[in-house]
């Protein structure tokens, strides 16, 4: 994995600045490396988080840090556990599941923020349909978290986190009266310039890491 270091990067269809630009990649995007690489020894065959393949140039990038963090093995690591995974599900909640959900801890114990760096771009108490109270946090130009139904916010928008930050309280709202009432609902989408919470789900949380 690498990790733009330019304020914007070039991404070019082919290795050399005679190649047509695909776009402009922000600072702190991740791209994964291919497994071939350009004859020339300047440039690198990358994808972005969506698949995109291009290039992009060497001096310009930099391996991402080696210590990610997965959010589902953090909050077990905290006495959490996994109540409800990502995917198709049965029952009184019937359909797709969007992300995963974290149990253990009753209504109103802490939910800490599991990564190393973050900036809080939603915190609603409103608005938010079946989310109930909801807190998005922007990881990079590529993704966006998102936490619902806590029963209260402990951040703001534009709010700096780092690992062990108090995003809120464990709770259930929009949920009252459900047997797993108080939890953490968890996604992971791909930050792609709409309202975070809109934005298009990455996948499966427990396989996400940065």
């Amino acid at each position: 994995m690498l990790e733009v270091t330019a304020r914007v990067l070039n991404f070019r269809v082919g290795p050399g600045t005679n190649h047509r630009i695909i776009r402009g990649l922000e600072q702190g995007t991740l791209l994964t490396l291919l497994h071939y690489m350009s004859t020339d020894d300047d440039w690198l065959a990358v994808t972005d988080m969506t698949g995109q393949c291009g290039y992009v140039h060497k001096n310009f990038v930099k391996p991402h840090e080696a210590e990610q963090v997965n959010p589902v093995e953090y909050w077990c690591g905290k006495g959490w556990r996994l109540t409800s995974p990502y995917g198709p599900r049965t029952g009184r909640y019937a359909g797709f599941h969007r992300g995963v959900d974290m149990g253990g801890h009753p209504c109103g114990y802490k939910i800490e923020f599991p990564f190393k760096r973050g900036k809080v771009v939603v915190a609603r108490t409103s608005g938010m349909g079946t989310w109930g109270n909801t807190v998005c946090v922007e990881l990079s130009p590529d993704f966006v978290t998102l936490n619902a139904h806590l029963q209260k916010i402990n951040v703001k928008v534009g709010q700096e986190l780092k690992q062990g930050d108090v995003i809120g309280l464990n709770g259930g709202s929009n949920h009252s009266g459900a047997p797993y009432a108080c939890h953490i609902h968890y996604e992971v989408l791909n930050n792609n310039g709409s309202a975070p919470w809109r934005g298009t789900i990455w996948g499966d949380p427990q396989k996400f890491r940065w």
